[in-house]
Order: structure tokens, then C-alpha cells, then sequence
């Protein structure tokens, strides 16, 4: 689940951008925290969710709704701790929420299918889009670096800085690559390419 988005951090790094930026406008850096929020996740695989669905019998096309965020990618789809090859023609998602399955089950089953998240529309009451508290809080430099790099490459702005820009430009995507690195590894430091164990998918259940 979600938790409701914490307002002092994002306030923090709205401040943060202000502080590099001085005359930036309040609604355009918020708009711009969204794109930035939208391209860290998106990039990353970051925020997943599991999702448990029921096969029916003679049936291969599945919606899939997340509780809250918008789908970006599939990572692995599984059931009775056996897992459902992903990126072959096993299991695929052809448009993000439209799960296929290349076979369809002779009965019904329950399955599980991880997909990867990224923001969504509408923000909340503040202006600001709905995100995991933990990612905000451990990559909460990257998307200030990300906020000052869009906001400074603005072209004819009073805040525009292209020296700023690509400085920062060039910290987030470091950071990004960080991020991703950090979601294959499970946040284990030292550790190799994380797979989870087929016989503890089962107990991944939310």
C-alpha cells in the first residue's frame, strides 16, 4: 500500500529548488516534480506492486489494476511457486494492465503478477503527485537533482541556468542508474542480481 505522501519532504525539495533557483514559480516546479517523478520511476522499476488475480478456465487475457500509481512494466508473473517465463511468450503485458498469458489454463488458479509503477494523475490537495514514503525518503537527493535540472534548462526564464542544468542533468542520471541498481540487487549491499527464490513467491502476498 501507498502511504498518503509525506508534504514536508517534497516541500523540502521544492524549497531546495527555489534556494538554486531564486524567482522559479511555485506551480511550475510542481509541475515539473511530477515529470521528474514520472522519469525516475519509469526508468528504474523502483516502486512494484504484487498483484494477486484468479485464472479462469479457457481464458488468457487478464486486467490487471493497481491500488494506486500507473503500470510501466511487467516483471514476473507466477502461481503455485512456479514461475510464468516473462519477456518470451509465456506471459506478457501488450499495453500496460493487459496481462496475456500465451496458454490458457485448463482451470482456474490463483496467480500473482509483479508489475513496476510510476505516478499518477490526479496529485494530491497540496499539488503533489502520490508516491511511496520510502522512495521519497532514500532518493529524495536524486529528485532534487532531477527538479533543478529541468527547471534550470527552461529556456528564457529568469531561473534559467544551462551551466546548472547539465550539472544536475547529469547527477540524476547517475542517480537513476543508482536506483536501478539498487531494485536489482534488492537494496543488499554487495549482493548479486536479485531473483526472488520460486519457493518463497508465494509469500510475497500484499
Amino acid at each position: 500500500m501507498v502511504e498518503s505522501t509525506p508534504k514536508a519532504i517534497l516541500t523540502r525539495i521544492v524549497n531546495n529548488a527555489k534556494v538554486h533557483l531564486p524567482g522559479a514559480i511555485q506551480d511550475g516546479i510542481q509541475y515539473e516534480l511530477y515529470n521528474v517523478l514520472d522519469e525516475l520511476l519509469s526508468a528504474s522499476d523502483i516502486w512494484t506492486e504484487d498483484i494477486p488475480f484468479e485464472t479462469m478456465p479457457q481464458v488468457a487475457d487478464y486486467d490487471i489494476v493497481p491500488v494506486t500509481g500507473r503500470i510501466v512494466n511487467l516483471i514476473n508473473c507466477w502461481y503455485d511457486g512456479s514461475t510464468i517465463q516473462t519477456g518470451s511468450i509465456s506471459a506478457v503485458m501488450p499495453v500496460p494492465g493487459w496481462l496475456q498469458l500465451a496458454l490458457a489454463p485448463s482451470e482456474g488458479k490463483e496467480c500473482w503478477v509483479k508489475i513496476s509503477l510510476t505516478v499518477l494523475d490526479p496529485v494530491t490537495r497540496a499539488g503533489f503527485p502520490q508516491c511511496p514514503t520510502w522512495i521519497l525518503e532514500r532518493y529524495h537527493d536524486a529528485i532534487s537533482s532531477g527538479l533543478i535540472y529541468k527547471l534550470a534548462l527552461q529556456p528564457n526564464k529568469p531561473w534559467s541556468n544551462s551551466e546548472l542544468g547539465v550539472l544536475h542533468g547529469q547527477r540524476f542520471r547517475n542517480q537513476i542508474g543508482q536506483a536501478k541498481v539498487d531494485y536489482l540487487h534488492a537494496h543488499t549491499r554487495g549482493a548479486q542480481r536479485w531473483r526472488y527464490p520460486q519457493q518463497f513467491m508465494p509469500t510475497m502476498r500484499r
